[in-house]
C-alpha cells in the first residue's frame, strides 16, 4: 500500500505525463495501460513499494520532469546501511557470499539477498524482548 507521500507523487507524476503528452487527466485507460506496461497491479491502491518504483521508471520516458533512479537498489542499500550491525561484520558477510565487500559491484539480486541475510542476522543478534506472561488456563478469583 502506498504512503500518503507516494500517493501524492503518483498523482503529480500522472499530471506531468498528461501535460507532456496532451492527455486528459481523467484518461484511466492510458493510466491503467501504464500500470500494465510497468508490470504493476491494475489499481494503484494495490501497489507495493517495488510496484511504485516500476511505475515511476515506466513513467519517466513520458515526461522530462521525473527523476529516474534505481529505487530498488537505493532501498536495499539504505536498509543495509541502517542495520544495527558493525560495518566490518557486514563486509565479512558480503565477502563470504560474493568474494567482494564492495556493495556497488553487486547486482540487484545479490544486493537484495545480502540485505535479507543481514536483516535475519540482525534479528538474531538483537536482544530478545521478554515474552509476555501467559494467561492462566483457568481463572480462580480466590487463589487461597
Amino acid at each position: 500500500m502506498l504512503t500518503r507521500r507516494q500517493t501524492a507523487l503518483y498523482w503529480r507524476t500522472w499530471a506531468s505525463i498528461c501535460e507532456a503528452q496532451g492527455w486528459p487527466r481523467s484518461d484511466n485507460t492510458r493510466r491503467y495501460a501504464l500500470h500494465a506496461e510497468a508490470g504493476c497491479p491494475h489499481s494503484m491502491t494495490q501497489f507495493r513499494n517495488r510496484d511504485f518504483n516500476h511505475y515511476l521508471s515506466a513513467a519517466a520516458p513520458l515526461c522530462n520532469r521525473i527523476d529516474i533512479r534505481d529505487r530498488d537498489r537505493e532501498n536495499a542499500l539504505h536498509t543495509i546501511k541502517n542495520l544495527p550491525l558493525d560495518p566490518p561484520y557486514i563486509a565479512s558477510i558480503c565477502t563470504d557470499l560474493y568474494a567482494t565487500n564492495n556493495l556497488d559491484t553487486l547486482t540487484l539480486p545479490q544486493l537484495e539477498n545480502l540485505r535479507n541475510t543481514l536483516v535475519q542476522r540482525a534479528r538474531k543478534k538483537s536482544p530478545k524482548s521478554p515474552s509476555p506472561q501467559s494467561c492462566p488456563s483457568s481463572y480462580s478469583p480466590h487463589p487461597f
